[in-house]
Order: structure tokens, then C-alpha cells, then sequence
């Protein structure tokens, strides 16, 4: 449910004891007060064109409440219609539009209710609140501040005329918003946390790199569960810092993964640099969990993205066994070929400065590759081939007997996927043979059928039991 302004209450109040109301106005609000909002929705006066425009109000703020804001939008209007002088129904009118995003009709609401009560500090902040969204920030400034002439203005004001300044680039002072809302917000509220990351931001921004990280740890101490700015300040610890403090961050986010903590679009890697190469921005990654390259195990991906936002190249880490020791080397993969370079050669883990410094000489053309290997794509599937035989497995699924053993349905696929990439699914069946349920998949490869079985007794049936 969306927050209610307390305006609301305050302002009604006074005009309850100023203006009688009707009688359908007294019913339907005492329903409102007890928060009956589907029964105030459901209320009807003998003629619905009777309903005054009070009443209309009260049924706006109901569908208000419950988030319908085309319905709250049209009781809205109609109350205005009726009373053009209630400044607060122009007011929630506004609202309704801003969140249908309509936002320059909900600026013309505010203008309304502004030219009759021209001293509630709501008003001139819902305006600025419109323009921000419509990215005019010169005029989202001044109104705010205008809300901020009146002593009963909302603290949330503060961040939202400092994220103004921003819009208009005017950093110092949308740093000393945001630094003073951290004064006066409860650092429960939720304007207080996008704040205190908000100023990490900033000092980034304005080359203030010290005071960034500074901000950034305050941030993740108060908030430990924010992942994102965690990783935001290990790519400026591992750019403006010599220590390798942010292998406790680092270190956090996996336990944190381990734990099922980390939120669903942060759960598969850690970005930790950034920077421009000429018309590319080079975005560093280190995957959690190792990654088939396909052919070798690859942890760390340097990505390039254009200004279209495509991937013209990228140069990975992989992981290669050479006399029984393990090695990494920097491998470019660049229009359909391979660059190979020896130069740089890994063992261990945390080498991220070292990579990047290396990822760069790649770059610039400072090194030579020490193999190439071009078509990537022709050498990829062959290697595949090679890789994934399945007439080298003993339990290559073609009979009961040699099926394969599997946990889950997603590791059939998995399997499906290593051994038959460009496999075809028929259909799939589940048999019993000696008591021993299997799954059998119909799938067709090169344009042949073939039937792939599955045993699945560690997982068939224990469901039922579960229940």
C-alpha cells in the first residue's frame, strides 16, 4: 500500500469543523477512518450524481489506499468537479497522475491546489517530485526549496533536493544535502540508506576517492546486507588503495552466497573494475562458481561493451593443467579467434590488479599472443566433441543398464546439453525395469532418434513422502 500523507488528516481536519457535510459524507468517512476501504467503494447514495464532491473524495482515497489508481483518478476528478475549491483533492488528483505517470497533468493538479492554499510545503514537493521525473531538475530545485520554507516540511525533502542537484550537476551541493538528510533521517528510514549511498557516489564523482571508500564502509557497517554497495567499493578499493582490505568484502559476499543471502541478480558474479579503453567501457568480473569456456575453466572475464551496448570481444582467465600443475593464462577472444598469451601465467587466486594491469598491455598491443587459433567457433565444436564423447562413457544411457545416474530432472538436462548440444526433445517417458524407475528421453541428434535413459530412484517418490 502506498504511503498515506499525514497531510491528509491534518489539513481536513481544520475544513471538518469549518464546512458541514452531507450525510453521505458522515457514513462514508467513518468507514474510511476504520480503513473499510472496499465497503467505502461499494457505497452508494440513492442517486450516485448526489454523492457532493466530499463524499467523491473519500471514495478517491479508498482506491488510493488500495493502489487503483485509474478509479482513485476518476473519483478524484469528479470531486473537483464538484468542489474546485478543495485544494486537497487537486492535491491527491496529482498524485494519482504522478503514479500513472502522468506527470505534467500532475503538475497542473499541484498548480491547482498551490492557487488555493499556496502554504502547505506537500504541495510544492510533489511538484518537484514531477518535474524530477520528468528530468527537469532546474524546476524540481526550486520547488523543493520552496517546500522547505515551511517549518512542517517533510525530512525526505532534503534527499530528494540533493538528488536535484545532482540532475543538474551541481555535486558539491547535492553532497551536502545528502550529507545533512543523514543528520535529521532515522537511519531506519529508507531515504536515509539510499543517502549514505548516495554519497559514496558523489565523492567517486568528484575524484574525492579516500572519502568515497570512507563513505562506502560506514555504509556497508550500517547496512551489512548491501551487497551491491559492497561490491561498488571493492572496484574502488582495488582502483584507489594499495591494501588488500577488500578481500573482506570479498571474502563476505561469498559467504553470503553460500548462505543464500545475496539477491538473485548479484548471485553469479562479483564485478570488481570498471574502466574506459578507448570507445569501450571494459567491465571485470569474477565468477563464484567456475565456468566452462567452453572448453577450459574460466573464473575472471574482462567484458568489453560498446556504445550499442554489444560485446565486439572479451579476455578471460582460463584454467589449463599442464605437467600435472595448474596454470592460468589470458586467453582474447576477438571476431572468431583465439589469442593465446603465455606472457601471463597464474596460480593461487586473488590476482585482480595484476590481471588488470595485464588485461591492459593485451589492449594496447603491448604484448604478442603466443598462439592464435582461428575459426574459435569451428575449433570450439570439435573440442566439444572431443571433450564430451559419449562413446567413451561406460553408462552412456542407451539401455537400462547403462543409464545414467542422475539426482534431479535438471541434471538430465544438464547432461543432455554436454553431450548433445544441439539435441532435439521428442518426449519423455517414466519406466519401471526390476522395480527401478527410469526417465526416458526421446531426443533426436544429426536426424536420428535416439532414447536416452536415466535412473532416478535418489529422487523418485521422495515428493510424495515429503507430503
Amino acid at each position: 500500500m502506498k504511503k498515506i500523507s499525514l497531510l491528509f488528516t491534518i489539513f481536513l481536519l481544520c475544513s471538518f469543523l469549518l464546512n458541514a457535510q452531507s450525510r453521505d459524507a458522515k457514513k462514508i468517512k467513518k468507514m474510511l477512518d476504520e480503513e473499510q476501504y472496499e465497503q467505502v467503494l461499494e457505497y452508494k447514495s440513492k442517486k450516485e450524481h448526489r454523492l457532493d464532491g466530499k463524499s467523491l473524495f473519500y471514495k478517491g482515497v479508498s482506491a488510493y489506499n488500495l493502489s487503483q489508481d485509474e478509479k482513485a483518478n476518476q473519483y478524484f476528478s469528479m470531486s473537483v468537479a464538484k468542489d474546485p475549491t478543495d485544494a486537497v483533492a487537486h492535491y491527491y488528483k496529482g498524485l494519482t497522475e504522478f503514479y500513472l505517470k502522468q506527470y505534467r497533468d500532475a503538475i497542473a493538479s499541484y498548480d491547482k491546489a498551490i492557487q488555493i492554499t499556496d502554504t502547505i510545503s506537500e504541495f510544492y514537493e510533489a511538484k518537484g517530485d514531477a518535474y524530477s521525473k520528468l528530468g527537469d531538475f532546474d524546476s524540481a530545485v526550486e520547488y523543493f526549496k520552496k517546500a522547505m520554507q515551511y517549518t512542517d516540511c517533510s525530512k525526505d525533502v532534503y534527499t530528494s533536493l540533493a538528488y536535484a542537484f545532482s540532475g543538474v550537476g551541481l555535486l558539491d551541493s547535492a553532497l551536502y544535502y545528502y550529507e545533512f538528510a543523514l543528520i535529521i533521517l532515522d537511519p531506519e528510514d529508507r531515504m536515509y540508506r539510499i543517502a549514505s549511498n548516495n554519497i559514496g557516489i558523489l565523492y567517486r564523482m568528484t575524484e574525492q576517492y579516500e572519502k568515497s571508500i570512507a563513505a562506502y564502509k560506514q555504509h556497508i557497517a550500517m547496512f551489512p546486507d548491501d551487497y551491491a554497495v559492497m561490491m561498488e567499493c571493492i572496484q574502488n578499493m582495488l582502483k584507489y588503495e594499495e591494501t588488500e582490505e577488500y578481500l573482506v568484502y570479498l571474502k563476505k559476499l561469498y559467504e553470503a552466497r553460500e548462505n543464500g543471502d545475496l539477491p538473485a541478480d548479484l548471485s553469479d558474479m562479483i564485478y570488481f573494475t570498471t574502466f574506459q579503453w578507448e570507445e569501450y567501457l571494459i567491465v571485470a568480473c569474477e565468477l563464484f562458481e567456475e565456468e566452462d569456456s567452453p572448453i577450459f575453466p574460466c573464473k575472471y572475464k574482462y567484458v568489453a561493451i560498446d556504445n550499442d551496448d554489444n560485446v565486439p570481444f572479451w579476455i578471460q582467465l582460463e584454467k589449463e593443467t599442464i605437467s600435472g600443475e595448474e596454470l592460468h593464462r589470458l586467453k582474447l577472444v576477438k571476431k572468431d579467434s583465439l589469442f593465446v598469451y603465455s606472457n601471463f601465467e597464474y596460480t593461487g587466486k586473488n590476482h585482480h590488479r595484476t590481471l588488470t594491469h595485464a588485461v591492459l598491455q593485451i589492449l594496447n598491443n603491448e604484448v604478442a599472443p603466443d598462439t592464435i587459433i582461428a575459426p574459435y567457433r569451428e575449433w570450439v565444436k570439435q573440442a566439444l566433441a572431443q571433450k564430451y564423447d559419449v562413446t567413451k562413457l561406460e553408462n552412456d544411457g542407451s539401455s537400462f543398464e547403462k543409464a545414467i545416474k542422475v539426482n534431479s530432472v535438471t541434471e538430465e538436462y544438464e547432461w543432455l546439453r554436454k553431450y548433445y548440444p544441439d539435441f532435439e526433445m521428442i518426449s519423455q517417458g517414466l519406466y519401471f525395469e526390476n522395480n527401478i524407475p527410469y526417465d526416458v528421453l526421446s531426443i533426436i541428434v544429426d536426424g536420428v532418434e535416439k532414447k536416452v535413459h536415466f535412473e532416478i530412484s535418489s529422487f523418485f517418490g521422495k515428493f510424495l513422502l515429503d507430503e
